[in-house]
């Protein structure tokens, strides 16, 4: 099965419980204010008839599964949930991270965990308007439709434009954020930057070409942002084992030297 008939099968399922979702909205506007036509969540117009006949015979809530749940959010409320999931996803990979090390569980720095959370619930918000400017962008350079969006030259092009700008910049802002939540002064935050943004990018360019080449290519649009948050738990695990062993080897290297 091609790439492309595996995202139109994700892309149906997703579209069918959005429409559900969608349809009841618009059928109780419709119902109330006799609008011609009620505007959905998505963007799309759903006629009065068929949102009427989806509002006369709702799926209940309590019938959808988990991931149904999970996608009926995605739906309503797109960028709440990608914040969210971002924030539990960091939250769940700080407190990883910090037993990789040795940290006992009950000796877990819930401020970090705190700080790792806050910061992700801001970078679902920014991925999803990053992607969506991206899509947008070469919707206007003539790829207007998902299939083309996932043709190898746009991917490509997505790829240029997201490990240069965006990654840069999430980068950036991460360390300095991060800087601020810990207490420390913005002349330290200044030193960390250039002291470790250039080694943490490469480190980047190690693994996320791949996942946004995979992510872009073969992933739903709806879905990219959850790819994104689940690969970033082991991200920030191994992120956090490299940093801590290159501290190792630098102060061992200072140690033998001191001995000579």
């Amino acid at each position: 099965m091609s790439h492309h008939s595996t995202g139109s099968m994700a892309d149906a399922a997703y579209a069918e419980l959005r429409d559900t979702v969608t349809h009841r909205h618009a059928g109780v506007a419709a119902a109330t204010a006799g609008s011609a036509a009620a505007t959905s969540s998505s963007g799309a117009l759903v006629s009065p008839s068929s949102a009427g006949s989806s509002a006369a015979a709702p799926v209940p809530s309590g019938d959808l599964t988990l991931w149904q749940r999970y996608l009926r959010q995605l739906a309503l409320r797109p960028v709440r949930t990608k914040a969210l999931t971002s924030a539990l996803c960091s939250a769940v990979a700080s407190v990883l991270a910090q037993k990789s090390l040795g940290v006992p569980l009950a000796s877990i720095n819930l401020t970090g965990v705190r700080n790792q959370a806050l910061l992700g619930f801001l970078r679902g918000i920014t991925i999803h308007y990053w992607q969506d400017a991206l899509s947008a962008l070469f919707r206007r350079l003539g790829y207007p439709t998902p299939a083309s969006q996932s043709t190898t030259p746009v991917v490509l092009g997505k790829l240029v434009l997201d490990q240069s700008i965006f990654a840069s910049f999430n980068l950036a802002w991460f360390l300095y954020a991060l800087g601020w939540l810990e207490g420390r002064p913005i002349a330290e935050s200044h030193l960390k930057f250039r002291n470790e943004f250039f080694s943490m990018l490469k480190m980047n360019w190690r693994v996320w070409p791949l996942v946004n080449f995979v992510n872009f290519t073969y992933v739903p649009p709806q879905l990219r942002a959850l790819v994104l948050n689940l690969v970033g738990v082991g991200w920030m695990v191994y992120l956090v084992r490299a940093m801590a062993a290159a501290k190792l080897a630098a102060m061992a290297a200072t140690k033998a030297v001191v001995a000579k």
